[in-house]
């Protein structure tokens, strides 16, 4: 039952604020420069997509903010957490699958990994004869972080969601699916 939630709503929610995080630094600024540039028109900017998408980031924000004040509570970051996260639900992975997993880059990715493997939460296995394919693995310490940090995510989660009903919860996790290409499954 945890992980199914976890599944749902924190996979959900984890993969809605890091694309939105992703994007919305590049759009801002094109946002800023087209309302800049209509400023003085008659028009009427802020409708449609624009104002869904200004809305949806100022929720990214506010949710993510929050997110990371619990994550660091606990000792980590929120790339610290999607990594022993998606550890912990699907097990070991290659450092290119996590980094897409949570959308971050090669760069970014290693760094966290290695803070991760500096405090014994996972651990670095080299696979076969390519020394270049490091697969990464949850150590039993990482196991008992995820394992506490889970449940206080999870219930924020909750929390901040319970202003939604199921199925606009249902819709919301759809429609943000549809946005960034991928097929609009139930949850």
């Amino acid at each position: 039952m945890f992980y199914r939630f976890l599944n749902s709503y924190g996979a959900f929610f984890y993969l809605l604020t890091n694309i939105l995080k992703c994007i919305s630094l590049t759009l801002r600024y094109f946002v800023e420069i087209f309302l800049e540039n209509n400023r003085n028109e008659n028009t009427e900017v802020c409708t449609g997509a624009l104002s869904s998408f200004l809305t949806l980031i100022r929720a990214s924000d506010y949710l993510t903010t929050q997110l990371s004040f619990r994550c660091e509570n606990q000792g980590l970051t929120i790339s610290q957490f999607g990594i022993l996260e998606t550890l912990c639900r699907s097990g070991a992975h290659c450092q290119k699958e996590l980094g897409e997993k949570i959308f971050k880059s090669s760069g970014n990715i290693t760094l966290v990994i290695d803070n991760l493997e500096k405090r014994g939460l996972v651990r670095r296995e080299r696979q076969g004869e390519d020394r270049r394919f490091i697969r990464i693995h949850l150590t039993d310490e990482g196991k008992k972080v995820i394992t506490e940090v889970i449940p206080k995510v999870s219930s924020f989660i909750q929390d901040e969601f319970k202003v939604l009903t199921r199925e606009e919860q249902k819709i919301l996790f759809c429609m943000c699916r549809k946005l960034i290409g991928l097929p609009a499954q139930d949850i």
